[in-house]
C-alpha cells in the first residue's frame, strides 16, 4: 500500500501515542497484537493497514487515549476507502500542534504561501499572542496556542536535519510585522538558520495573483503533500493534481519575490525608522 495523507496521520499519530506511553514495537505487538513488529512499523509508517479491532485495541486499551478512538476510526476508515479527498487535519497528543507540525519533521523540504501574515517559525511571542487575540481567543486559551506555537519552533530547530524550508509572504506583512515590539528582530535572527528561507513580494512589483495560504511538503519515502490552509486550521491532500497545482502558484509567485538577501534588506530597512 502506498502511503497516503490519511495513512501517514494514522501512522505517526499511533506511533505518537506508543511512544508517549514509552513502549517499544516489541513489547505492543506481543502484549496487544498478533503481529510481527515489522508490521506495527509498517502501519506507524503509514504503508500497511490496520483492522478496526487492532485499533481499538491499541487506542483504547495499550495507550489509553479512549477519547480519540472515534477520531482514530474515522482516519482508519479513509485509509480503508482509499483516502479519497482532503484530510483534516487533527490535534496531536498536544492539544494546540497539528498533525501537519508532525509530518513537518519527517519532511526534506517544504515551501508555501502565507501572503499577508508572518509565517509561524518567524513569530514571536508577542505577535503569536496578537494574531490568537484577533481571531477571538481569550485568556488561558491564547497562552496556550501561544505556547504550543514556541514548541514549535524549538522542536523544529532541535531537529538534525530540518526540512528545507521557503516561505513567500508580501512586503505588507512586514509592515504589520513592524507593529510588533521586537518581531522584526526576530524575522532577522531566525533567518540566520540555514534551514528557514523567507521571501517578501515587494509592493512595488505591483499587483499579483493572490492565493490562500499553503504548504507542500517533500518527503523520501511518502508522497508530496499538501497543507491547505482552511478556516477550521487547514487540510491535507496528496492527490497529485492539487500538488501540482499548488506548485504552480509557487512557481508563478516565486516571479514576483524578492531574494532572501533583498528580503531581510527590506527587514532592516523598518528596523531603522
Amino acid at each position: 500500500m502506498e502511503a497516503t495523507g490519511a495513512s501517514m496521520i494514522l501512522g505517526l499519530r499511533l506511533r505518537q501515542m506508543r511512544e508517549a506511553c514509552g513502549l517499544k514495537g516489541r513489547q505492543v505487538v506481543e502484549k496487544y497484537l498478533t503481529c510481527s513488529t515489522s508490521k506495527l512499523f509498517m502501519i506507524e509508517s503509514g504503508t500497511r493497514k490496520i483492522g478496526r479491532l487492532e485499533l481499538t485495541g491499541l487506542v483504547s486499551t495499550a495507550y489509553n487515549r479512549t477519547e480519540l478512538a472515534q477520531r482514530m476510526e474515522d482516519l482508519r476508515q479513509q485509509v480503508a476507502n482509499g483516502d479519497a479527498g482532503l484530510v483534516r487535519d487533527h490535534p496531536t497528543l498536544h492539544p494546540h500542534v497539528m498533525l501537519v507540525h508532525e509530518l513537518e519533521k519527517e519532511a526534506t523540504e517544504a515551501y508555501g504561501l502565507q501572503i499577508d501574515q508572518i509565517p509561524k517559525l518567524w513569530q514571536n511571542k508577542e505577535y503569536m499572542m496578537r494574531q490568537h487575540r484577533m481571531s477571538g481567543s481569550t485568556g488561558e486559551e491564547i497562552e496556550r496556542l501561544t505556547l504550543a506555537g514556541i514548541d514549535r519552533q524549538h522542536r523544529f530547530l532541535d531537529l538534525d536535519n530540518p526540512p528545507y524550508t521557503t516561505v513567500i509572504i508580501t512586503e505588507a506583512a512586514l509592515d504589520r510585522a513592524a507593529t510588533v515590539p521586537g518581531q522584526l528582530e526576530f524575522i532577522q535572527h531566525q533567518s540566520t538558520h540555514p534551514s528557514l528561507v523567507l521571501r517578501a513580494i515587494p509592493t512595488g512589483s505591483g499587483p499579483h495573483p493572490s492565493y490562500a495560504g499553503f504548504t507542500v511538503m517533500k518527503f523520501d519515502e511518502f508522497p508530496n503533500t499538501l497543507w491547505a490552509d482552511t478556516v477550521h486550521g487547514g487540510s491535507l491532500t496528496h492527490e497529485p493534481d492539487e500538488v501540482a497545482h499548488a506548485d504552480n502558484r509557487w512557481t508563478i509567485l516565486s516571479q514576483y519575490a524578492a531574494t532572501p538577501e533583498e528580503t531581510l534588506d527590506m527587514v532592516r530597512s523598518r528596523m531603522t525608522q
